[in-house]
């Protein structure tokens, strides 16, 4: 039945409406904070009557460890969602929907990126064209700055085709976070003067809002039943924290998952050998 916490919480003053200082976004290590959770947890925070920060958004994901990749799932990497990195302050599996719309022949398809803020932007440079020319669509990720990432969807879309959609993942699970909280609020007309940036929330903050996740029983669930490796590597990553080895780290969540494989009588590289929890590797072997 347990939940994970994820808090906005500041040791700033508030006059008038206005929070004199920063606002710390702390992650629980939360596998399932996706929009819905991110949308409850800003309108738990309007309660508290502030309208302005003059601060910066500050995203503390120390829970864990700053491993985003971890090695065991093999030296290369991909831009596809199922290889989306770990943080304990993650947003929507770090990753984004992007949406291909056809328009007029001749025209540029519309582009649409969900869930949106300014931590990503868009290129499109796909044209739509006459029906039996053929759809050819490419997606691709891309660095912008040092924190940022550019989607660059470039191709061709034939103008009877439906909507298509294509799953990406980002690459900064703390800046995309802090980005989103930042757009949501500014949805609820609660503006942030600063930038996102990262770092610790100081002891004896106030807690101004807060959300829980699904019991661990429904996320459990979920892991099995559309396969995530992204949950199934929080969840490792969370064994660790909980069992005091923060932050919390896929070595030591990996050892715990050993150990209890062991008192089930299985003895480890005889009858299994786990390298990575989410079975992104070929090196895994359960007969």
């Amino acid at each position: 039945d347990h939940k994970f916490k994820t808090t906005l919480s500041s040791s700033a003053k508030v006059e008038d409406g206005v929070l004199k200082g920063d606002l710390y976004l702390v992650g629980g290590g939360d596998p399932g904070f996706v929009s819905e959770s991110m949308w409850v947890l800003v309108n738990h925070f309007t309660r508290t009557g502030i309208k302005k920060v003059e601060g910066n958004i500050v995203v503390d994901d120390h829970f864990f460890d700053q491993q985003r990749f971890d090695p065991s799932r093999g030296d290369e990497r991909v831009s596809r969602a199922y290889d989306s990195p770990i943080g304990a302050m993650s947003f929507n599996w770090n990753s984004v929907n992007v949406y291909i719309r056809p328009t007029q022949v001749g025209s540029l398809a519309q582009i649409t990126l969900d869930p949106t803020s300014d931590y990503l932007n868009v290129r499109g440079e796909v044209k739509t064209v006459a029906p039996g020319k053929g759809t050819k669509v490419n997606v691709a990720r891309i660095k912008n700055g040092e924190n940022k990432n550019t989607i660059l969807v470039s191709g061709r879309i034939e103008s009877n085709d439906p909507e298509k959609v294509v799953y990406r993942s980002i690459t900064h699970p703390d800046f995309w976070s802090g980005e989103q909280l930042k757009s949501f609020l500014k949805q609820r007309d609660i503006s942030v003067t600063g930038q996102v940036v990262k770092g610790h929330a100081p002891n004896g903050a106030e807690v101004l809002a807060e959300t829980e996740s699904k019991p661990i029983a429904e996320i459990i669930k979920d892991i099995m039943k559309f396969s995530n490796n992204y949950v199934a590597e929080m969840m490792t990553k969370n064994l660790a924290a909980y069992k005091g080895h923060t932050p919390g780290n896929m070595a030591w969540g990996l050892q715990l998952i050993r150990e209890q494989l062991e008192a089930f009588g299985l003895k480890d590289g005889k009858d299994f050998k786990l390298v990575n929890p989410s079975g992104l590797t070929r090196l895994n072997r359960v007969p």
